[in-house]
């Protein structure tokens, strides 16, 4: 009687620390955190874009050189990149940017998120959406 009253009891011990985990630890890194972004401007463009790709901005010399290099006929506005960065989505409005705070751990970086995004459906071929969003170490899930 003894034994099966420790067995029962170890096996709920174990069985509840694997909830406590799960809610403590798990969840809470892979729980996608919503990231605000806000539309700049509508950049048309000379040559038809792919549908749904997303890229990121984070500093002054790819987005010169992107600037320079984009074979899209356009120039992406200037930000201050020590305080912003620029998001850019090929044909499609941007709905949602989110990222969770275990996705750095699928990049195998420690301080870098990968975000991931909501379109809307209309889909525009000659244009390139222009967001900014505050400082944030974030990458396109699409890259």
């Amino acid at each position: 009687m003894i034994k099966r009253f420790l067995v029962i009891l170890v096996t709920l011990i174990i069985v509840g620390m694997m909830f406590l985990g799960y809610f403590i630890w798990y969840k809470p890194l892979f729980t996608a955190k919503e990231i605000k972004i806000i539309e700049i401007t509508r950049l048309q463009t000379t040559k038809k874009v792919a549908s749904g790709g997303w890229w990121t901005f984070q500093n002054d010399s790819v987005y010169e050189n992107y600037n320079r290099n984009n074979g899209y006929g356009i120039t992406l506005p200037k930000v201050d990149f020590s305080k912003k960065n620029l998001i850019c989505s090929a044909g499609r409005e941007i709905e949602k940017l989110t990222y969770s705070v275990g996705s750095s751990r699928e990049l195998g970086y420690k301080d870098v998120y990968l975000g991931k995004v909501i379109y809307k459906t209309e889909y525009n071929p000659h244009i390139i959406y222009v967001y900014e969003i505050d400082k944030f170490p974030i990458v396109s899930d699409n890259a």
